[in-house]
């Protein structure tokens, strides 16, 4: 089996910008929400009801075998894996996209993210409440399935004026020939 593109977690702004100029598709097409993790809750819904999340905690002895010898050689090819991913990413973007280019539509994906918190993730609607009330019934309305795409109304709402004002903005400096004399 074969990939054609990976994306990494820790990179995944950087690897979905990537990935929609190789395509290219709209920044839009691939933008990510985070306004679930500001509106959210410390809950998630299980089997009908809210359950409290836990904070990850790793003991002293988890923490020591994640570095011994035994762990990193059963991990080996994940990590050399990772390694290959990255540096592909880093070769994609300065060597087939362009890296001022990529900056420019990468300074741009961030910019959607943070009107997406600021519009959105004030009126986004999750399964269970910050006090873990559930409130399924009008997060039906509020996301795709379960916990999934929360305030997808507000982004499209709010993609869509993006959009409208983008172009305003260009028609405005786009001189007609009438305007010049």
């Amino acid at each position: 089996d074969t990939y054609g593109f990976m994306a990494l977690v820790e990179r995944m702004d950087e690897s979905l910008v990537a990935l929609s100029m190789l395509l290219n598709i709209p920044l839009t097409d691939v933008l990510i929400s985070s306004s679930s993790k500001v509106a959210g809750s410390s809950y998630f819904m299980r089997f009908g009801k809210c359950v409290k999340l836990v904070k990850a905690f790793q003991s002293p002895a988890v923490k020591e075998y994640l570095q011994s010898k035994e762990w990193l050689a059963q991990n080996y090819g994940d990590t050399i894996l990772h390694m290959a991913v990255n540096k592909s990413l880093d070769m994609t973007i300065d060597e087939t996209i362009g890296r001022s280019a990529f900056q420019r539509k990468l300074v741009e994906y961030k910019r959607l993210k943070e009107l997406d918190m600021e519009r959105c993730a004030p009126h986004t609607i999750l399964p269970c409440s910050k006090d873990g009330v559930n409130q399924v019934g009008p997060s039906r309305l509020n996301c795709y399935a379960e916990d999934y795409g929360c305030g997808y109304p507000c982004i499209n709402q709010m993609l869509q004026d993006n959009t409208l004002h983008t172009k305003a903005q260009r028609a405005l400096w786009q001189p007609s020939s009438s305007s010049w004399f």
